[in-house]
């Protein structure tokens, strides 16, 4: 029998959804259910007629090293994964606040030019490995607003996608970050992402705690699937199988197709777009905004992805990140990237640990409550973060993104935060975030899930999130611009 450790003075109840290992409880699972277990007086844990004993203390150091073993062998190669893509991202400057802010004011393309040629060559790069059996497709299924007994769009297939794009854009308008970049800018030392990232954990908690109150009073259905889980290739092989679903051999055959075609398509188009709007004469133009002398620090853009290179080019960028971190990431932990899973995953750990405190504090901080087996209430986390609390991977991946955005500033010659352009002031960094994290949370995804990835997987929901998500930037950003205000004047 297993023997665990005694938790100091705490009572806790998960939903049987969503059991996560960071929670101080002592779970089993029996007959296919999850159940709370109780510490005795006697220091033995007690479901129904079963008891465990209290460990012995020769034995609790060494469980702790070898979980705390186990726990660095498999997260160190997904730190690895996070660093290549955070390096990526810091070397195109990706992640400045202002190149994100003139793409969406449609003043600069770098950023497209990133975004196009990752999700393209990421395509490419997932067809071949699924062709070959390495690599399964999940696609993300729709996103319901949770209203019953409605069959319109807007109330029903993709209202989530919709919404939750639309206020993650206008996030990256105000913040100039994405989810994904903003772990960027916190390595990089760029001062208003500690305001942002603060604003994107906020907004998990108060989404988690608001989501849970509308299901239980209003809108049932709520960030649940709203429909099947579309792919476009699964559309065009049923739709050659007269309407039927075409089988997965066929599936396959028409998504390495999609993948060759769009790719001998759209790589020559960003090519010419890169020389037409050359992303090194916006950062030129954004150093000289700055004052500061432009050509110095950043000579010529490379179109290889040499580690000395000071600037590497948005394609080169994109095709690092598509024919390199995404298979690394598939290989690695079997999903493609997604980022924005870590703002509700340190959101879940705070409470974990500040519950842990004493049972007043967990009270007060876990307001929902469930039924104990003996009649009592519990608190227990929200399911959301329940869930997320356990994503211990999501959280090496972001970890190793910020030493990724550190390491290309220093790779870089290092720069001052005067250098990067203009910066969003603290409110704006924290309004930005918060928009961030709850657009994401509401969409089920970001720029990373649903766009590099989702729509790497032809995923419908995921392309439509996408298009919100630009055209809520796109406009938020025109209406700051309108009316006269920037992010750092907010």
């Amino acid at each position: 029998m297993r023997e665990l450790r005694e938790p100091a003075n705490i009572n806790v109840r998960l939903p049987t959804d969503a059991v996560s290992s960071g929670t101080p409880a002592v779970l089993a699972k029996t007959g296919g259910s999850v159940q709370s277990h109780r510490w005795s007086a006697k220091g033995a844990a007690t479901a129904g007629s079963g008891t465990v004993a209290a460990p012995k203390a020769a034995n609790t150091s060494r469980d702790a090293l070898a979980v705390a073993t186990d726990a660095v062998a498999s997260g160190l190669p997904r730190l690895v994964v996070g660093a290549l893509f955070g390096l990526t991202l810091g070397k195109a400057r990706m992640h400045w606040p202002a190149v994100i802010s003139g793409q969406l004011r449609l003043e600069a393309a770098g950023m497209a030019q990133m975004f196009l040629a990752a999700t393209v060559s990421g395509m490419v790069a997932l067809a071949v490995m699924e062709r070959r059996g390495l690599f399964r497709r999940s696609v993300r299924a729709p996103v319901s607003c949770g209203m019953v007994g409605s069959s319109t769009f807007a109330a029903n297939w993709g209202c989530g996608n919709v919404v939750g794009g639309t206020v993650l854009g206008m996030g990256m308008a105000v913040a100039g970050a994405c989810p994904g970049t903003l772990l960027v800018q916190l390595g990089a030392g760029i001062p208003s992402a500690p305001y942002a990232v603060a604003g994107g954990v906020l907004a998990a908690l108060a989404h988690a705690y608001a989501e849970a109150a509308l299901r239980r009073r209003w809108l049932p259905r709520l960030g649940e699937p709203s429909g099947a889980a579309l792919a476009v290739d699964e559309l065009v092989a049923a739709r050659g199988e007269g309407g039927k679903d075409g089988s997965s051999d066929r599936r396959g055959n028409v998504y390495g197709t999609i993948a060759a075609g769009t790719a001998a398509v759209v790589l020559p188009l960003v090519a010419v777009l890169a020389t037409v709007l050359p992303h090194a004469e916006h950062l030129r133009r954004i150093l000289v905004a700055g004052q500061q002398p432009a050509e110095s620090r950043l000579g010529d853009a490379s179109m290889w992805p040499w580690v000395d290179a000071p600037l590497w080019q948005p394609v080169t960028a994109g095709l690092v990140i598509g024919l390199v971190v995404q298979p690394a990431s598939v290989l690695v932990s079997g999903s493609a990237l997604g980022m924005s899973g870590v703002y509700p995953y340190w959101a879940a750990q705070m409470l974990t640990t500040a519950g842990a405190a004493g049972d007043r504090l967990q009270k007060w901080l876990w307001p929902v409550t469930a039924a104990a087996e003996d009649g009592t209430r519990a608190p227990e986390l929200p399911a959301g973060l329940a869930r997320s609390s356990g994503a211990h991977a999501t959280g090496w991946t972001a970890v190793g993104t910020v030493l990724g955005g550190f390491l290309a500033t220093l790779m870089s010659g290092g720069y001052g935060p005067a250098e990067v352009g203009e910066l969003p002031s603290r409110t704006a960094a924290v309004v930005g975030g918060a928009l961030l994290v709850l657009g994401a949370r509401i969409a089920g995804g970001c720029t990373s899930g649903h766009g590099i990835s989702g729509c790497a997987q032809l995923g419908v929901a995921s392309m439509v999130t996408v298009a919100s998500m630009f055209a809520g930037g796109v406009v938020m950003a025109r209406c700051l611009q309108f009316v006269g205000l920037s992010a750092s004047a907010l």
